[in-house]
C-alpha cells in the first residue's frame, strides 16, 4: 500500500498509534511486521528504470501473524476499520491488497 506523499507522516502515526494496537486484540493475534520498499541495486539495471518501476509498486508491506484467519471476521478487526483516522487513509492509499497465507514449513 502507498500513502499519500502528504499525508505520510500521519499514515504512519495511524498504523502505528491506533490501526495495530486495534488489530492486536483479535483472537489469535500473534504479531505484526511492516516494511518499506527499498531499492536495490541490479546488475545491468539502470538506477533511473529501477527507480521508476519502484514508484509503481507499493511503498508499505505489513504481515499481520495469526493463529487463525478467522480473528479477522471478528469483532475486534471489524472496528478497526469503523474509525474516522482508518476512513481516511483508507480512502486515500494506492495499491491497498489484503491476502491470507497459510505457514507450510517453519
Amino acid at each position: 500500500m502507498t500513502p499519500l506523499p502528504a499525508n505520510e507522516e500521519d499514515f504512519n502515526d495511524w498504523y502505528d498509534e491506533e490501526h495495530v494496537p486495534m488489530v492486536s486484540q483479535m483472537a489469535g493475534y500473534l504479531r505484526c511486521r511492516r516494511c518499506v520498499s527499498a531499492l536495490v541495486a541490479e546488475e545491468g539495471v539502470a538506477m533511473e528504470e529501477q527507480q521508476q518501476q519502484q514508484r509503481q509498486q507499493p511503498k508499505y508491506f505489513t504481515i499481520h501473524e495469526v493463529e487463525d484467519l478467522a480473528g479477522f471476521a471478528g469483532p475486534e478487526a471489524r472496528a478497526s476499520g469503523e474509525t474516522e483516522w482508518t476512513k481516511k487513509h483508507m480512502a486515500q492509499l494506492k495499491g491497498f491488497e489484503m491476502r491470507g497465507w497459510e505457514l507450510i514449513k517453519e
